[in-house]
């Protein structure tokens, strides 16, 4: 009989402790344009295997530039929701507006939930480009790319040059 209170105080804490590993990263006061101007280059990938050499070569990049404008290499695609084989062929490059905006929500488990800053890259052609969070609590800023669960920990991470 004792057993069966116990299971009922564990179960919650098994089955609802999922969390994105990378939720400590995220930028979750709203920075200044002016801080999150820069080039970003990838420096870590946990989509596949292989790290930075599973790119093949190709340079994933962002610019923003302090005009609102952008410039963007090889990043992840708007649809799919989790990536495939192939993820490395479907990456997109494009140019476009950039603004700061809400791209998600963090639990720290210490009260409400606190906005997550992030980077919307509006495009003018038919290609969409995924939104990238901010990582840091100040400058310089990094980027990261979700994808698929948050929980599942795949991401591309870019670091300010």
């Amino acid at each position: 009989m004792r057993v069966l209170p116990l299971a009922f105080i564990l179960l919650p804490l098994i089955v609802g402790c999922q969390y994105d590993p990378y939720a400590h990263l995220f930028t979750t006061e709203k920075p200044q344009s002016a801080d999150v101007v820069g080039r970003y280059s990838l420096t870590k990938q946990t989509v596949v295997a292989g790290g930075l050499s599973a790119m093949k070569g190709q340079s994933c990049c962002v610019e923003l530039r302090a005009d609102g404008t952008f410039t963007a290499a090889n990043v992840p695609p708007w649809d799919g929701d989790s990536p495939g084989t192939t993820f490395f062929d479907e990456l997109r490059s494009g140019t476009g507006t950039w603004r700061i905006d809400n791209v998600g929500s963090v639990d720290d488990g210490h009260g409400p939930l606190k906005t997550h800053w992030g980077i919307h890259l509006d495009v003018d052609s038919h290609v969409r480009l995924r939104s990238a969070g901010l990582t840091g609590k100040k400058p310089p800023y990094g980027l990261i790319f979700t994808l698929g669960d948050p929980d599942s920990g795949m991401v591309m991470i870019l670091e300010r040059n």
